[in-house]
């Protein structure tokens, strides 16, 4: 191009020159301007088809080169689309979902991935890094957090593995496995999040997880094994029952070598494959442990088969059944036992369902009914025991209340003249699933003909006792009508009669046939032949007719105190009868302070009477089981005489018994007093003490409507009983220590307790100990009451006491008020006589409320 450049820049120069010539014209005749720009025209075109020659030449060669490389880039880029394609796929159908953050945008999330989260493209077109985030559970969340950010501290140029839980839009709780990587995207870091669900995979895991606890807490063995014996699986409950110190020591050994020998074969070639059969055998198989030991064992395989059906494993449940055949063994000699009780008892025993069908029938009832126990097991009581059918009713009642039911000497008529007497109870059987009855009868016909001539014999040792005693009672009452007679008739032999003293001998000839009458009607009062007539009575009038015989045919030694009752105690009565109780019990307490003195001791002595009301409350009813919960009057007699000790008392009531020491008297008067007041539907306490003096309690109960007793209102009533404070509880009798600690528990107070007097100093002299108040009694061995407060006034910290005893005619009492106790009160006392007397004294109230 340069030399071309040149030619024509000298031609266009020589052209110019030419043209300076005239004319400007060639030999030719052409102009000569014209001449050389042909030539150089032609030289211009050869030198460009040259040039245009060497450059298709170039081109082609270029063409060439430009075709072998179009070639080659073609194969890449079908490369580069299947690779793209095969890519797609990974993408979309790979287990794995995809996704890519960058600068906190998500900018690529495959279908996967999307399927976790359970959102669409649509859905998350927009999103941030927080939106992912956002899905995370809420506990995971913070874990997690710096695994979403390329700048996080949880990418160190490695690839970070962690999972979490997380939340999809279907509020799905979902387990996913995640991994994350920086990587370069788009010209830039950007965070490559690789995920997979593994919810499913988590919950097989679970099952897993509580398959073995299940299998571990299981109170059996759990072995799982091949076809061949060998354990895959074993838990620690079969390790304990061979004794094996863990799992693997037995994983390492084929089944069989915890079998007996005579086992292995029949392990392998009988067992197994029928379980494998079958699906299931079961059978006693003894174990053997590793000490040599043979253990029984139920032991049940089960087959366990593949996804296809295919047997693959066999599964053992063992269960150690040796201690279950002792208690078999056991429960069998006991059952033979019972069986064996059932049958042999004399009594005739039946046990029937609510129905009243018979579901037991003893060899008994097999010989006094002629049933057999096949023919009567099922069918009704009534058809196959007729006599029964009488006391339906009774039965039926037992079933619906399950109180017990004894009926004593039945009388059933066997047939003309025959009889039989039967005792028939009846005793409530109740469980979870069945409710019925238990039926005894006895045949005591045989006993009540002995009893018949028991009792007459006993009948003529009666007459021969009463006899005695009431031929000197008798003879004393004939005596006197006889001396007043022979008197009388002395007196009117006289020229100048006395009258006065002929009046004086009529009036002593009727006492004794007066005393002769009563003796009657003792008699007629212990054999209950006698009737009560009952009427309205008030105790205060009683009290004061007896008072009057007392004093008028007492000994003059003895002293008498009446306390009435400040309104009407009415109580329903026999006026006749209840005056004569309460006499015969004076009477009692007469020979007490006279009778039975030793010689030489001074006679005589002190008599009280009063009355008081009470209510007998669960506490005082707990103690005295002859008591109804109510109101009862008590008429209390009380002497200073000998007193009486516990053999005396137990025997006080008895007929015939006497504690006169000249044997003199018939001794019905107690026994008499005891029947009239059972009668009156009342029961008797007696509290006595050797040297001291005895209290007889007569509990009536009240007439209702009869007195003015005012009961006060429940709720006042108990916010008045009701305080706070520590009470020690003294008292050697273990009934009135518990029923004292009931009491005062009740209304609110801490209560300890101690059974003598030294216990309840040791309890006081305690470091930390706080107590408020003593209940003491006043009557206790090792140490008296008396002697216990005389210690409490040396402690440092004095509690107040209240002294407890059965009767107030007690001189010690008045030594220990001197010595400064805070009260009295008389046994036995209710909850709110309790209650009253120490809230009273704690609340410092006068001494006149407190010694009652």
């Amino acid at each position: 191009m340069k030399l071309l450049s040149s030619i024509l820049f000298f031609m266009i120069s020589e052209s110019y020159l030419l043209a300076d010539e005239p004319n400007g014209v060639t030999e030719s005749g052409l102009p000569l301007f014209i001449l050389v720009v042909l030539i150089v025209a032609c030289l211009i075109l050869i030198f460009m088809l040259i040039q245009t020659r060497t450059k298709v030449k170039e081109i082609d060669l270029r063409n060439l080169l430009l075709t072998e490389e179009l070639e080659e880039h073609g194969e890449i880029s079908i490369a580069l689309v299947e690779m793209q394609e095969k890519m797609k796929v990974f993408y979309e159908q790979s287990i794995f979902g995809l996704i890519i953050i960058k600068d906190d945008l998500l900018h690529f999330s495959n279908k996967i991935a999307l399927d976790i989260f359970e959102y669409s493209e649509a859905d998350v077109e927009d999103w941030t890094s927080d939106n992912v985030l956002n899905l995370v559970y809420e506990d995971d969340r913070e874990e997690i957090e710096h695994y979403l950010k390329a700048s996080g501290p949880g990418h160190q140029g490695v690839t970070s593995n962690y999972s979490y839980r997380l939340v999809s839009k279907n509020k799905t709780l979902k387990w996913v496995e995640q991994c994350s990587r920086v990587i370069n995207y788009q010209g830039g870091e950007a965070v490559l999040v690789v995920c997979i669900d593994m919810t499913e995979l988590k919950q097989v895991e679970e099952q897993v997880s509580i398959f073995k606890r299940f299998a571990e807490s299981a109170g059996q063995g759990l072995v799982n094994m091949d076809p061949m014996g060998n354990p895959i699986f074993v838990n620690h409950f079969f390790c304990s029952t061979i004794l094996a110190a863990s799992p693997q020591d037995i994983l390492v050994k084929n089944i069989t070598d915890f079998y007996p020998p005579k086992l292995k074969d029949k392990l392998l070639t009988q067992i197994i494959p029928a379980a494998l059969r079958d699906g299931q055998w079961m059978g006693e198989l003894p174990l053997l442990t590793t000490t040599g030991k043979m253990v029984l064992t139920m032991q049940t395989f089960f087959k366990i088969s593949d996804a296809y059906g295919k047997p693959q494993h066999v599964a053992v449940v063992i269960s150690d059944i040796s201690d279950r055949k002792l208690v078999e063994e056991e429960l069998m000699f006991t059952k033979n036992y019972i069986k064996n009780v059932f049958h042999s008892l004399e009594s005739m025993l039946i046990s029937v369902n609510s129905d009243l069908t018979i579901t037991q029938w003893n060899d008994a009832a097999v010989s006094f009914c002629g049933v057999k126990a096949e023919d009567a097991i099922s069918a009704n009581v009534f058809e196959k025991v007729p006599f029964l059918k009488k006391y339906k009713q009774e039965l039926e009642h037992v079933i619906r209340t399950r109180d017990k039911l004894e009926l004593f000497k039945q009388r059933l008529v066997l047939g003309g003249h025959e009889f039989a007497y039967l005792n028939i109870s009846c005793y409530p059987l109740a469980d979870d699933y069945m409710d019925g009855i238990v039926i005894r009868v006895d045949d005591v016909t045989e006993m009540e003909k002995n009893d018949d001539q028991l009792r007459q014999i006993q009948k003529m040792e009666t007459v021969n006792q009463l006899a005695g005693g009431m031929a000197h009672d008798f003879n004393n009452a004939l005596c006197g009508v006889k001396s007043s007679i022979s008197l009388i008739e002395l007196l009117i032999q006289q020229d100048d009669v006395d009258l006065g003293k002929v009046t004086e001998s009529l009036h002593f000839a009727d006492a004794a046939a007066n005393q002769a009458f009563d003796m009657m009607g003792e008699v007629l009062d212990v054999s209950q032949k006698s009737t009560l007539t009952l009427h309205p009575v008030d105790l205060n009038s009683a009290i004061k007719h007896v008072g009057i015989i007392c004093k008028k045919t007492f000994d003059p030694s003895i002293k008498f105190k009446m306390c009435s009752y400040d309104d009407a105690a009415m109580v329903d009565a026999d006026p006749a009868k209840l005056e004569n109780a309460i006499l015969n019990v004076c009477r009692n307490a007469q020979n007490a302070m006279v009778g039975m003195r030793e010689k030489g001791e001074q006679i005589g002595g002190e008599l009280v009477i009063s009355i008081e009301i009470l209510l007998a409350d669960k506490h005082f009813c707990s103690v005295h089981p002859e008591a109804n919960e109510g109101y009862y009057w008590i008429l209390r007699i009380t002497d200073t005489g000998v007193g009486l000790d516990n053999k005396i008392l137990s025997k006080i009531f008895d007929p015939f018994f006497s504690t006169n020491k000249s044997g003199k008297g018939a001794g019905l008067g107690l026994s008499m007093v005891y029947n009239i007041i059972q009668q009156h539907k009342g029961f008797i306490d007696i509290y006595s003490e050797v040297g001291v003096g005895s209290t007889f309690n007569i509990f009536l109960p009240e007439l209702t409507g009869g007195s003015s007793f005012d009961i006060l209102d429940e709720e006042k009533e108990e916010e008045e009983l009701h305080g706070a404070g520590s009470i020690l509880v003294v008292d050697d009798e273990p009934i009135i220590r518990l029923t004292a600690k009931s009491i005062l528990e009740e209304c609110g107070y801490d209560v300890l307790l101690a059974e003598s007097g030294p216990a309840a100093l040791e309890i006081l002299n305690e470091e930390n100990a706080t107590v408020d108040l003593v209940l003491l009694d006043m009557a206790m061995p090792v140490m008296s009451g008396k002697g216990t407060f005389a210690e409490i006034l040396k402690l440092k910290s004095k509690p107040k006491v209240l002294m407890a005893s059965g009767f107030k005619q007690d001189e010690r009492l008045n030594e220990v008020f001197d010595l400064g106790a805070n009260g009295f009160i008389q046994k036995p006392y209710s909850l709110a006589d309790l209650a009253k007397k120490v809230k009273a004294i704690l609340n410092e109230s006068s001494e006149e409320n407190l010694i009652v």
